[in-house]
């Protein structure tokens, strides 16, 4: 503000507290609040007098503005977060469509995975054997090549994976990502929603150091990973 507007201000403030407006007045309260936006003191002198029957000093207007401030930041974030949502769905929606495919979540991906794995080896496994109990030349690839045909006729081809919703596995993780971000994951290039996705440089390398110490130890990293805050040993599994 300048000291107009904080002049302005304070002849507000004065048509509901009867308090006298002086130059020197408003000099001082510029020195406090002249950093402060207009619009957000204005708010704040208005919201201080519906919550409080307190005589309004300038630092009332101060914290309030604080609080403000927090609060437009934060909806800003969250539309951003949503714009780039709608924009990496879209994308991977058109992206599965060209394919003849569809989007799955990484978990979703993984069941079909295993899905056809399991029908694969089971039609290997069924195929006619010779008297030693070998397979014929050819006769399990051709066996694991029905099964694949029958098992993608069924449930369509393998699905575009949505990566961007996989987690960072950090179990505390207090990431205020500048850049849009799921779970500790942000896109390689955001011109490019349906590019793959990198791991946070804010949470992640606190995972990769856990996964790195336990240097493949699992009772190790278990107990790393319960410093971290985990102490369910089904949950720590999925690191």
């Amino acid at each position: 503000m300048n000291i107009d507007q904080v002049a302005s201000l304070l002849g507000r403030i004065s048509y509901v507290d009867n308090r006298v407006v002086t130059d020197e007045a408003v000099a001082a309260w510029f020195s406090v609040i002249g950093d402060v936006p207009y619009d957000l003191a204005a708010k704040a002198y208005e919201l201080h007098f519906r919550e409080s029957t307190d005589y309004l000093m300038p630092g009332h207007v101060l914290d309030i503005a604080r609080r403000l401030h927090k609060e437009r930041q934060r909806e800003q974030v969250k539309t951003v977060q949503r714009s780039s949502d709608e924009i990496r769905a879209a994308a991977l929606e058109r992206k599965a469509a060209d394919a003849g495919t569809v989007v799955a979540t990484p978990d979703q991906a993984e069941r079909y995975g295993k899905g056809l794995l399991d029908a694969v080896m089971a039609a290997v496994a069924k195929a006619p054997r010779m008297k030693n109990g070998m397979l014929p030349k050819g006769a399990g690839v051709a066996a694991a090549e029905r099964a694949l045909k029958a098992y993608r006729e069924l449930h369509g081809p393998a699905p575009v994976v949505d990566q961007h919703g996989m987690r960072c596995g950090n179990p505390q993780c207090m990431c205020t990502h500048q850049a849009p971000c799921s779970g500790g994951w942000i896109a390689v290039d955001e011109s490019d929603p349906a590019a793959a996705v990198a791991p946070c440089p804010i949470c992640k390398p606190r995972v990769d150091t856990i996964l790195t110490n336990a240097k493949g130890d699992r009772r190790l990293a278990l107990a790393l990973v319960r410093e971290q805050g985990k102490d369910k040993e089904d949950k720590a599994d999925k690191w």
